[in-house]
């Protein structure tokens, strides 16, 4: 805890700054439950980043792999019971979260900064995957956190932003060899991107979409990575391969698709995986 700095403001939450640490998932988790210096973590977004996590989490349990100080690497946690408003003012407590929603929100507002950042369509791979150009730039955890009676939706973001080498990752990018513009570009020697200008950003688009989730969710269905194309899924339990066209994600978030033979069916995520584009 001795190491968390705190950089500064985003919308009505606050970033702080961790040099290393074993996942920014569980380092927020900690910060929020030995009081987060006081602040009312009830009512406003904390966000913690980091350059180096030495246990980093990603979907379905994988380690998410980083070199230190080149990507984006942050933990925003959110307060379930209540919206705040401008300035922390209007507070409405929520009674229901609609998670599926949110979680589209969210991907999208990540997706669109990156979108701006190197004016290229960034998709969304479902069921949070990052992707431009057939390739997976980042990805997305979420998950609802009780600490002290409080609960929380805590969103794991990681970006590759200039990592230029993916060892044994042939499907990875990053957003450096899809640079095109001088924006969020350091002065410093080399064309890398500013990582925490990028998690500022993220982050405060984030809360804007934690307050707007319906429009944020309806850009998510238009991000859909191979929309209305015809894909390749496999069962997670059998490896069975379904050739079917990708239609669309329902209120419930299961991936709709069209068999061969014209039938529409649903799947949960974790009972199949999606294949890249070949």
């Amino acid at each position: 805890m001795l190491d968390i700095q705190f950089i500064g403001p985003f919308g009505i939450g606050q970033l702080f700054y961790i040099p290393s640490c074993d996942s920014t998932q569980l380092e927020l988790q900690r910060f929020v439950q030995s009081g987060a210096m006081g602040l009312n973590t009830a009512t406003i977004p904390l966000a913690i980043y980091t350059d180096e996590q030495t246990h980093g989490r990603g979907q379905r349990g994988n380690q998410w792999l980083s070199e230190s100080g080149k990507n984006v690497m942050f933990t925003i946690c959110l307060p379930l019971r209540c919206n705040v408003g401008k300035l922390g003012q209007d507070i409405t407590y929520q009674t229901d979260t609609d998670f599926v929603m949110l979680n589209k929100a969210l991907a999208s507002a990540v997706a669109q900064v990156l979108s701006e950042t190197i004016h290229s369509k960034v998709e969304i791979k479902w069921p949070n995957d990052l992707i431009v150009m057939d390739k997976k730039l980042g990805g997305l955890l979420m998950e609802v956190v009780t600490i002290l009676n409080q609960k929380y939706l805590f969103l794991g973001v990681g970006i590759n932003v200039n990592q230029t080498e993916f060892e044994d990752q042939p499907l990875a990018t990053s957003l450096l060899f899809h640079r095109t513009t001088e924006k969020n570009v350091s002065n410093g020697v080399g064309p890398c991107f500013e990582i925490q200008s990028l998690v500022l950003q993220a982050a405060e688009r984030i809360t804007t979409a934690w307050n707007n989730q319906q429009s944020y969710a309806l850009d998510y269905i238009d991000r859909l990575y191979l929309k209305e194309q015809n894909i390749v899924l496999h069962r997670t339990e059998t490896d069975e391969k379904i050739h079917c066209k990708l239609m669309s994600v329902n209120d419930v978030g299961q991936i709709g698709v069209e068999l061969p033979n014209r039938e529409i069916v649903y799947f949960h995520h974790g009972d199949v995986k999606m294949e890249y584009r070949k």
